[in-house]
């Protein structure tokens, strides 16, 4: 069977992370999203073998491109570039000549899943002989997705992201469709609206029952927001590690405990401490009395001072954290440079849905202090002792007055902005103010 993967979004709500980078190459548990969806394909049975992948890709393409290049595991990978954001059923239309097969597989590339789940969808969409089939799961929070509702397998109806939903069953964003009825329907609906989604392309094809819904078990992650990455990395991290090319996998030694996958070179000093399940890349350096993890990831590169905390956190390649760093509930862009004794505040039980994201070559001063829930863009620098907090609407006009007299401003005792010599970090707050007072 054919596979086509869409991964040509932007995502504007993994900002700053995905200002660099497509949403499918952000890291979890030492792997782009991406990957992970490749290793499922390619652990498939043989008698469920998947031969070609399409990748459909638009924003930032280069990086999908070079990453991958043409093969994985010996799957053979196209791709075709979506041009213009015009719906995901329209991504799937811009790859129809590159699909060989009559019924092909469609799954989005930030969707993390177990080859049994994959694999559950293909035996159901055989057995039931069906035109167009459509991975399950339920949730707990099924206002988020696309709700289905579902009748001996049949689909009856879809319905996005609605207020009351009325069932907890959600479309999981996988999907097996016969090229003749999925084609056809994307003409058809694409002479009268200028955007398509697949589930569009769904609702079409409801009334004649042709679309079959199956709950499927297995793995299965949906990272739709920031904190969504951590979740993830902590659902694969417990899971197990799956394949990795190289490197140790430890289950305890003198200074690991629990389950722990350490890369090629990676040296970890006298006094330092390994809490599982965590994964350390290749070329990594932890410093003496550190403790690391649990679920903590960091990426090839990553260099870790001596005296650091890190728990629940994905550390992107290239980054350094200096000496005495505390660095919880965050996930670091790549190439980042946080100087002796930055610190993360741990969020409280009412705030878990918050945590602290750097875009990629963010640097702070030293003894910076940053609050749950903020978000730096790329390249932004943050002065000396300075401490970041979310910001608040009623200090709107006093922050963006301070940002563009370009003056050393205290805007309140916990929040610094010295103009001079931190322009850029000036101009990223600038941004994240603007996107926050939008909300």
């Amino acid at each position: 069977m054919d596979v086509i993967i869409l991964a040509a979004g932007e995502s504007r709500r993994l900002k700053p992370l995905t200002s660099t980078r497509p949403k499918p190459m952000l890291h979890v548990a030492g792997k782009p999203m991406l990957e992970w969806v490749l290793e499922a394909l390619s652990g498939l049975p043989e008698r469920f073998r998947i031969s070609k992948i399409v990748i459909v890709i638009g924003y930032k393409k280069e990086i999908i491109e070079n990453y991958f290049e043409n093969k994985f595991n010996g799957m053979e990978i196209e791709y075709v570039e979506q041009e213009r954001e015009l719906g995901t059923a329209d991504a799937v239309y811009v790859a129809r000549n590159e699909v060989r097969e009559e019924e092909f597989m469609v799954i989005n590339g930030d969707l993390i899943s177990s080859p049994e789940f994959i694999k559950d969808l293909i035996k159901n969409h055989e057995e039931h002989n069906s035109p167009a089939s459509l991975a399950l799961k339920e949730v707990e929070n099924p206002s988020q997705y696309g709700v289905v509702e579902l009748k001996r397998n049949i689909v009856k109806s879809i319905k996005e992201k609605p207020e009351k939903p009325k069932s907890n069953l959600v479309n999981a964003g996988m999907y097996i469709f016969r090229r003749e009825d999925i084609f056809n329907s994307i003409e058809e609906i694409m002479q009268t609206q200028t955007k398509c989604g697949i589930p569009d392309v769904i609702n079409k094809l409801i009334p004649d029952d042709l679309v079959h819904g199956f709950k499927c078990p297995g793995l299965w992650i949906n990272v739709r927001h920031p904190r969504d990455l951590l979740d993830a990395n902590k659902i694969i991290l417990e899971e197990g590690f799956g394949s990795y090319a190289t490197g140790t996998y430890i289950k305890k030694n003198d200074i690991v405990e629990g389950p722990c996958y350490l890369g090629e070179n990676t040296q970890i000093e006298v006094g330092a401490q390994i809490e599982g399940p965590c994964y350390l890349g290749d070329k990594c350096h932890v410093g003496t009395n550190c403790s690391i993890g649990p679920y903590t990831s960091l990426g090839n590169g990553v260099r870790i001072g001596n005296g650091v905390v890190i728990e629940n956190s994905i550390i992107m390649p290239k980054t350094k954290i200096g000496d005495s760093s505390y660095i919880p509930d965050s996930v670091l862009g790549e190439g980042c440079i946080l100087n002796k004794g930055t610190k993360v505040q741990k969020f409280t039980e009412s705030e878990r849905k918050l945590c602290v994201i750097l875009g990629d070559g963010v640097e702070t001063g030293r003894n910076v202090l940053l609050m749950q829930g903020i978000s730096i863009f790329p390249g932004s620098k943050i002065g000396v002792e300075s401490v970041i907090e979310t910001f608040r609407k009623d200090k709107a006009i006093e922050m963006i007055s301070a940002m563009m007299d370009r003056r050393k401003t205290f805007i309140s005792r916990k929040y610094t902005i010295r103009s001079e010599k931190y322009i850029n970090a000036q101009v990223a707050l600038l941004n994240t103010l603007y996107e926050n007072l939008g909300k």
